[in-house]
């Protein structure tokens, strides 16, 4: 990242390590909301319990409430690289997981909103 020196307008150049002395709690989600505002990206996550389905009939409308388990808000500048990250992670994923056979991948009918 290149920051740019107020009094002499030169670049300095920044890199940023994440810190590893302290392990965060990894959560578990398994469901995702996405806004914006014109200052920030808000990713809401849930993780939704399994639906029982006894007593429901078949095209019943069901509503399936979900905790929401983290809030992140990131500033619209890291969205860019946050979304390349995610496309190379994922790429790289597919990649390997085609080579297993026990791996189920998401078709393009799967939507996260």
């Amino acid at each position: 990242m290149s920051i740019e020196n107020k009094m002499n307008h030169q670049p300095i150049m920044v890199e940023i390590i994440p810190r590893h002395d302290q392990k965060p709690t990894r959560i578990y989600a398994n469901h995702c909301e996405i806004m914006h505002s014109p200052f920030d990206f808000t990713i809401r996550f849930c993780d939704v319990p399994p639906l029982n389905t006894s007593g429901i009939t078949p095209g019943e409308k069901v509503l399936l409430t979900a905790p929401i388990v983290a809030e992140i808000a990131l500033p619209v500048a890291l969205v860019p690289s946050l979304i390349r990250a995610l496309e190379e992670n994922y790429n790289l994923y597919r990649k390997s997981s085609e080579e297993s056979s026990h791996v189920i991948m998401p078709t393009k009918d799967d939507s996260y909103h």
